[in-house]
């Protein structure tokens, strides 16, 4: 199945950039309910970056998009296989609370599923306090972590209290790899950087979880519930685990400047920080077919799927096959690493047929990766059955015949309730520009559905 007419609120942008390789794009902004519903992300923008956009007030398309639906069932941050569908997540301000309920137990698990597998996560205001276990300490000794937050980063700060303010950022280390982004942070100041009731840092209030860098403190020696603390903070839990920024302060509005920059500099720290690249999906046998068939099997669309075996002689030939098809999936070769689209030493693409077949004649010894690529617009991912054999070409394999197929259970395993496991699903897909002139269009057709408001500190 195709993409739905609800996702015709994610819009695409910019249109002419392309994301990295092995993802649908670089940023997913959720702008949903009682949330802010910005529709750009100028420091995206500037940088070059991709992103797809969540601007909705209704509950349901929320969800039909971030959570599950049966055309994309693990939701739009995951991939089939529970990975990152984006390098990234940005969350606007708003009211953090009520977003998460809105989210549902399963919503607030995919957040922290795309986390726990290497997505980054950067939020603004309340886009930063949904990322805590708390907003009071008082009540979290009362009642433990607030269960509408994502609990990512497993500390706590309090709410300034002050609305519709400016106060200027102070870097005490202009050598900090976030500061170092940009030449107009180099001074160690940003003047006027808005904040309305975000949180507020401070070391003194609930200890620093291992791992936290607090970066950047308010200077208001007028609003004494900023001045002197902490505006910004970075957290990685392992390499594993994709890196977290969270900013008190809104610099997400800005079309210019420095404050602009600040933001470009949030994202650009969150993206260096990503999780581990997602594991091998196997080892090869010579000649025996592997067939990913079931839901947490298939290759999303821009993902790859990498596959391993290794020769300990020179071959006359390597050939490889994909069957099965019925969405397009290409398979690139290469030795010594994985390949992608970019660098390869084989690949069917552009080959026009199915099912996709590439040989390498006179091979080396040693190991080589087989890319499987989704180059589809199936929202639940495709399908496919692999057979690599060298020497001989490899002859039409029978789908998971008994003779020949081997059943990868390793790569269904279903979804824990941690995060730690894989997911049950699969993911949304674009196949770029194309899908354009129909998102905008339709998200004229359901504007009157979307309403956007100022950001709003935590409830109380």
């Amino acid at each position: 199945m195709v993409r739905p007419l609800f996702i015709t609120l994610i819009l695409l942008a910019p249109l002419c950039a392309q994301a990295a390789e092995g993802y649908h794009k670089d940023i997913f902004m959720d702008g949903g309910k009682s949330l802010s519903g910005y529709k750009k992300l100028r420091a995206a923008d500037m940088m070059g970056l991709t992103y797809d956009v969540l601007a909705t007030t209704d509950k349901a398309t929320q969800n039909a998009v971030m959570v599950s639906s049966p055309a994309d069932l693990n939701g739009a941050l995951l991939f089939p296989d529970g990975y990152p569908r984006y390098r990234a997540i940005y969350i606007n301000g708003g009211e953090p609370a009520p977003h998460g309920a809105s989210l549902g137990l399963l919503g607030r698990q995919r957040v922290r599923t795309f986390v726990a597998r290497g997505g980054a996560y950067t939020g603004s205001c309340a886009g930063a306090f949904i990322a805590m276990l708390h907003y009071s300490k008082p009540k979290y000794a009362a009642e433990g972590p607030k269960k509408t937050y994502f609990h990512l980063w497993p500390g706590i700060a309090r709410t300034a209290l002050t609305f519709d303010k400016t106060a200027d950022l102070l870097f005490s280390k202009p050598y900090h790899p976030l500061v170092k982004k940009y030449p107009s942070l180099a001074d160690g100041k940003v003047e006027k950087l808005y904040h309305s009731g975000g949180c507020r840092l401070d070391s003194t209030y609930y200890p620093l979880p291992k791992g936290t860098e607090l970066i950047g403190k308010n200077h208001a020696p007028k609003l004494p519930a900023l001045h002197g603390y902490y505006n910004i903070l970075a957290y990685k839990k392992d390499k594993k685990t994709g890196r977290l920024v969270l900013v008190c302060s809104h610099p997400e509005g800005y079309k210019s400047g420095e404050r602009r920059d600040l933001m470009a500099a949030i994202l650009s720290y969150a993206l260096d920080g990503a999780g581990a690249p997602p594991p091998l999906k196997g080892t090869l046998e010579k000649g025996k077919a592997i067939s990913m068939k079931s839901a947490a099997q298939k290759v999303g669309d821009g993902q790859y799927h990498y596959w391993t075996f290794t020769l300990t002689s020179a071959a006359s030939k390597i050939s490889v096959r994909l069957d099965g098809l019925t969405s397009t999936v290409d398979i690139y070769l290469k030795q010594g690493g994985r390949p992608t689209r970019l660098v390869h030493d084989q690949s069917s693409a552009d080959a026009g047929t199915l099912p996709r077949t590439i040989t390498l004649q006179a091979p080396g010894p040693g190991t080589w990766v087989v890319g499987v690529h989704g180059a589809h617009q199936v929202l639940n991912g495709a399908a496919y059955t692999l057979r690599a054999d060298w020497g001989d070409p490899v002859q039409p394999a029978a789908d998971a015949s008994p003779d020949g197929a081997l059943d990868a259970k390793a790569a269904d395993a279903s979804q824990t309730t941690d995060g730690s496991g894989p997911a049950d699903g699969c993911s949304i897909s674009s196949p770029g520009g194309a899908w354009s002139l129909m998102l905008m269009l339709g998200l004229l057709a359901l504007i009157s559905r979307v309403q956007f408001h100022h950001p709003r500190g935590p409830d109380e």
